[in-house]
């Protein structure tokens, strides 16, 4: 059974998973494997008497928001895996698609809005922390916050994506697409060739024994800079690593007042996504909509 877990299970979801980041893939492949292992049966012989009794199992009664996140989670790539295969025709999976679609609708998840960014003069009593800290971490944090860079696109960066004859760095974001950042910053590039010389291994950001700083790592600093900052203990509860990354979006909005200029900054292949970060759905863009609409379908 574990080479089926190891090899055929794996090749499967990276076929279903083809041009998704390597995180994403890893983390379909645990969940799916996790409940083939609770049901125990290989991914041709489900039914959905294993879905619901997977269900039952993980979701007792009055359980709580992180184990239905979970099993909601888990429906989602089984849903992608069966679509995937039914559209190569290894099966007829149809019924068991649909049904993982209900139950995946019928889990109900309390609304979180955790969307955060920090404020200017926030930005400012944090950058001042972060003097302090080595080399390393100053550019990790800078690549996210000025650059809008993501934690795992800047863990995963190698010395050889410092492309000095260009002053860019070359990384991999989403959907495996190579993206680039420009540092016109005389201080920031110096800061850039000052760790790269300085990194013991193939990898940027290294630990002592070559191998790359851990998310933890990262973390635990900037929990701890916000405190030396000055933050409230609620807001340094609140603010996670990726709100640096949004920071950044809001930062060039307010610089250009181009949301189109925000998403080639980001990355984003939609311009919806890019909306999300910059929070245009939220009641106060809600008129300017409206009255958007009202011009458009008076002028034309």
């Amino acid at each position: 059974m574990e080479d089926y877990y190891n090899t055929t299970l794996r090749n499967i979801v990276k076929m279903a998973y083809y041009g998704k980041s390597e995180n994403t893939v890893k983390s379909a492949y645990k969940k799916i494997r996790h409940f083939l292992k609770t049901v125990g049966k290989r991914h041709y012989e489900v039914t959905p008497s294993d879905v619901e009794r997977f269900i039952a199992e993980k979701i007792p009664e009055g359980g709580g928001s992180d184990k239905r996140t979970y099993v909601k989670l888990t429906l989602i790539h089984l849903q992608k895996l069966y679509e995937y295969l039914d559209s190569i025709g290894d099966g007829d999976y149809s019924k068991l698609i649909e049904y993982l679609k209900r139950r995946k609708r019928d889990i109900k998840l309390p609304k979180v809005h955790r969307r955060d960014f920090l404020s200017e003069e926030e930005v400012e009593r944090f950058l001042k922390a972060l003097r302090r800290e080595p080399p390393m971490f100053q550019l990790i944090f800078i690549l996210m916050l000025k650059y809008g860079m993501r934690i795992n696109e800047a863990l995963t960066l190698k010395r050889s994506d410092v492309l000095e004859e260009h002053r860019a760095i070359r990384y991999v974001g989403k959907g495996e697409k190579e993206q680039y950042v420009f540092i016109e910053n005389d201080d920031d590039w110096d800061l850039v060739m000052r760790v790269k010389s300085s990194s013991n291994g193939e990898y940027m950001f290294t630990s002592y024994n070559g191998r790359p700083v851990s998310y933890r790592s990262v973390q635990s600093t900037f929990k701890r800079l916000l405190r030396e900052a000055g933050f409230p203990e609620e807001r340094v509860k609140r603010l996670r690593l990726h709100d640096l990354r949004r920071t950044s979006a809001i930062m060039v909005y307010r610089m250009t007042n181009d949301i189109v200029a925000v998403k080639e900054w980001l990355g984003h292949e939609k311009i919806e996504t890019t909306m999300i970060y910059l929070d245009m759905g939220s009641d106060k863009y809600r008129r300017k909509r409206e009255i958007s609409k009202m011009i458009g379908g008076r002028v034309k």
